[in-house]
C-alpha cells in the first residue's frame, strides 16, 4: 500500500519534475493529491471505479489494489502534464494508456455476473455441491 505522497512524487518523477533522489515540495504534493482526487473521481463518473475513497492527507494510505499503483502514478503524470508546462512522452503517453486498460480489465473481471441457469463449474458455485 502506497501513501498519497508517495504516488505523487512517483507521477512527478515519471513527468520529469524532478529526479528520482529529490523530495516534492509540500506545495508539489497539495496539489498532486487535489489532482489525484480529481482524476479518480473522473474514471469513477467515466465507469472505472476502483473502490477509492478521496484521500486528505498526503501520509494517508491509498487503499487500492496495489497492481494499480503503478497505472495511477502514470495516469496522474499525464493528468498534470498541462500544469507544470511539461509534454508527454510517447513512452508515457503509452504507460499510462497499458495502465488504464489493465485497471479496466480488471475491474470488468470482477464484476462478472453469471445467470444462475449455468452449471457449476461455468462460473457458478452450488452450495449444495457434494
Amino acid at each position: 500500500m502506497s501513501t498519497t505522497r508517495e504516488v505523487v512524487s512517483g507521477a512527478l518523477k515519471l513527468l520529469g519534475v524532478r529526479p528520482a533522489e529529490s523530495p516534492i515540495s509540500d506545495t508539489e504534493a497539495i496539489d498532486g493529491m487535489e489532482a489525484l482526487n480529481d482524476m479518480l473521481n473522473e474514471w469513477a463518473v467515466n465507469g472505472l471505479t476502483i473502490d477509492f475513497e478521496t484521500v486528505e492527507d498526503l501520509d494517508e494510505k491509498l487503499y487500492v489494489e496495489d497492481g494499480f499503483i503503478g497505472a495511477i502514478k502514470a495516469n496522474l503524470a499525464v493528468y498534470i502534464a498541462p500544469e507544470y508546462n511539461r509534454a508527454v512522452t510517447a513512452e508515457l503517453a503509452m504507460r499510462a494508456k497499458k495502465g488504464r486498460s489493465i485497471v479496466r480489465a480488471t475491474i470488468a473481471n470482477e464484476d462478472t455476473a453469471f445467470p444462475d441457469t449455468l452449471p457449476v463449474g461455468s462460473g457458478n458455485e452450488w452450495d449444495n455441491y457434494v
